[in-house]
């Protein structure tokens, strides 16, 4: 399966978002998936090509004349060169089965909103996640909710059935032609940041640790149990809860670190 990645392609970008970059391409390539991509050495872009090709994974790039000068620096790609950007998202869509878009600029945001507009207008089933890492797509998705609010974003009612069977999806409103719905957000996380690369002889039972170059140590924690069931609330906060004090703990024995 094909997985498409949308992220920068900026070399100024803090190293933070590198780090997202690296983390999710490793994970998704260790997955079994193949990559499709913009077809760029650089930035987050660049990190993703470096994962999927140090693990092996088939990597379909896509680009224009433009750009097709750096596809040198992508020596174990299949490179596929565009005329236009146009027709560079409409093959970087035919050939995905999952769309990830991390953090970006126009271009990203212009082929998460072209992707999302494809599924809903040509009944389109490609899934898309927008990995909301920091926020980053916060005004983004306020904007969408208030198009929602507004009555710009609705559902034909022909899909209502199969919507209340989605047991993720909230229906918000429901009207004669049309109806509003929320996608819930499926999992939260407990976290600790540190400044700088830190190594630590142990970590909190249950929490992991990614250097980007500063120190992130996480645990997350999914509203839904392993049969896509609904966990119970009171059991999610005693999760959240638990591993709350088991990171307290766990940073109140550290030693002090300049």
């Amino acid at each position: 399966m094909n997985v498409a990645i949308l992220s920068s392609s900026s070399k100024e970008i803090d190293n933070y978002y590198l780090s997202i970059a690296r983390s999710v391409a490793g994970s998704l390539a260790d997955t079994n998936f193949d990559l499709v991509f913009g077809g760029c050495s650089t930035s987050m872009m660049g990190v993703c090509y470096q994962e999927f090709a140090s693990k092996g994974r088939n990597i379909y790039s896509f680009t224009t004349e433009k750009y097709a000068n750096d596809i040198i620096k992508l020596p174990l790609a299949k490179h596929y060169i565009r005329e236009t950007t146009f027709d560079l998202k409409k093959s970087i869509f035919e050939n995905s089965d999952l769309i990830v878009a991390l953090a970006g600029g126009i271009g990203t945001l212009s082929e998460v909103l072209a992707f999302v507009e494809e599924n809903r207008s040509n009944d389109k089933n490609v899934p898309i996640v927008i990995y909301d890492e920091n926020n980053y797509y916060k005004f983004l998705l306020e904007e969408l909710g208030l198009m929602q609010n507004e009555y710009f974003l609705n559902e034909d009612i022909s899909k209502l059935d199969e919507y209340k069977n989605n047991k993720r999806i909230i229906i918000k409103e429901i009207r004669e032609s049309s109806f509003d719905y929320w996608l819930e957000v499926s999992k939260t996380e407990n976290y600790i940041l540190f400044a700088k690369e830190y190594k630590f002889d142990t970590l909190p039972e249950g929490f992991k640790v990614e250097y980007d170059p500063r120190t992130h140590i996480w645990s997350e924690i999914s509203f839904y149990d392993e049969n896509n069931e609904h966990r119970k609330r009171s059991d999610i906060q005693n999760e959240i809860e638990d591993k709350c004090n088991r990171l307290k703990e766990w940073a109140e024995c550290l030693p002090n670190i300049n």
